[in-house]
């Protein structure tokens, strides 16, 4: 069991280094972003997708050190230290601290990244409905006062003077 503890510890290691770099990564996506860097985006979602590669390597070898261990993959880590050693113990609550903080930091960079494309893309859909003309099917008035009720395609500049 020592082995595999050991094994664990150094898997917890490889898992967290993996974050850090996917966390650099999605940094840079960031940047790239705001900077409207298509190409530099793709060559960075094509890293990214091997940092991820990575990480799903790490996650396997760790669930099976840990039912090698004598747990399932859904034990909480405090469930697992209980039968360590006190070095182990240290190094293990250590380690998935900073994996923790790592994975939240992700997570908060995720959301960033999330809201400032959907931004983007509003924008994007604004742009192409003024440039294609098209309208909703809002009632418009004709010359009498009469309203008309989606016979004609209005574009969203035209100004609703009866209103």
């Amino acid at each position: 069991m020592d082995k595999e503890i050991k094994e664990l510890i150094i898997v917890l290691d490889i898992l967290i280094s993996n974050h850090r770099e996917l966390l650099t990564c999605e940094q840079s996506k960031l940047e790239l972003i705001i900077n409207q860097d298509w190409q530099g985006l793709t060559e960075q979602l094509d890293n990214s997708r091997q940092i991820l590669k990575s990480i799903e390597t790490a996650e396997k070898l760790r669930i099976d050190l840990l039912r090698k261990i004598g747990f399932d993959e859904e034990t909480p880590m405090k469930n697992i230290v209980g039968v360590l050693s006190e070095e182990e113990k240290e190094r293990i609550i250590n380690g998935t601290q900073r994996l923790s903080s790592v994975i939240g930091e992700l997570k908060t960079l995720n959301l960033q990244i999330q809201e400032l494309l959907s931004s983007s893309l509003e924008v994007i859909d604004f742009s192409i409905s003024l440039f294609q003309g098209t309208g909703s099917q809002k009632g418009t008035y004709s010359l009498n006062g009469e309203e008309k009720k989606g016979e004609e395609r209005c574009t969203s500049l035209v100004l609703d003077t009866k209103a």
